[in-house]
Order: structure tokens, then sequence, then C-alpha cells
């Protein structure tokens, strides 16, 4: 059913909210599932250059042994900025989240280490 229009009114008939949030959900989960499709292709195109590499490799006349290295140093360059940011976060939160919990007062709640590395929102008895 659409909204009639006086004569001479000049306005626009208004979209209810609960239209305008079905597709705004709609509209999210269309992106949602188009970059799950992005990452799928982008997944395989890495995965099958990967694997093309010793093959490669052996067509160009490379023996056994520069194959193996290349690919840990392929395996190195992929790790090492995994472990240079995981350091860098775990700093972060220990000086960000753990050491401010320690100067707050024990009414209000704060984040606790737990002795397994993982960390708990709780309180902290007096």
């Amino acid at each position: 059913m659409t909204p009639r229009i006086e004569p001479g009114s000049g306005t626009k008939p208004k979209q209810s909210q609960a239209c305008g949030m079905e597709n705004q959900r709609r509209g999210a989960l269309q992106f949602i599932i188009l970059m799950g499709i992005v990452s799928l292709f982008g997944d395989v195109t890495y995965e099958g250059a990967r694997s093309i590499t010793g093959p490669y490799l052996a067509l160009l006349g490379a023996g056994a042994g520069i194959v193996g290295l290349v690919a840990d140093q392929d395996l190195k360059i992929k790790v090492t900025p995994r472990k240079i940011s995981t350091i860098i976060t775990n700093h972060l939160a220990t000086v960000l989240l753990i050491w401010p919990s320690v100067f707050r007062p024990s009414n209000e709640p704060s984040i606790v280490p737990i002795s397994d590395g993982t960390m708990s929102i709780g309180r902290i008895a007096p």
C-alpha cells in the first residue's frame, strides 16, 4: 500500500523504519557473503601459487636442496611478521590492560591475568 500524497504538499512518501532496517540487514549480509567469496578466491590463488613453486623451480633446473631452501625461506617470511606482532600485542596488553587494573580501586571491575596465560574480567578481592 503506497502512502498518498496530498496535492500541493510537495513531500515525498517516507519509508518505514522497519523496511529500512530490513534493507540494511540484507545489504550487510550480502556484503559479508561477497567478502567471503573474495576471501575464498584469494585463498585458492595463494595456495595454488604455493603448490606450483617446487615444480616450477624444478622446471628451471633447480635441485632438491634449492627447492627446500626456497620453501623454508618462504615459511620464515610468512611466520616472522606474525611472531613480531604477537610480541608487540602481548607487551601492549600487559602495559595497557594488566597494570592499570593493579591501581584501580577494588570495587571496580578489572582484567585479571590467570596462570594459564589468559585474562579474565572480574573483581579483585580486597
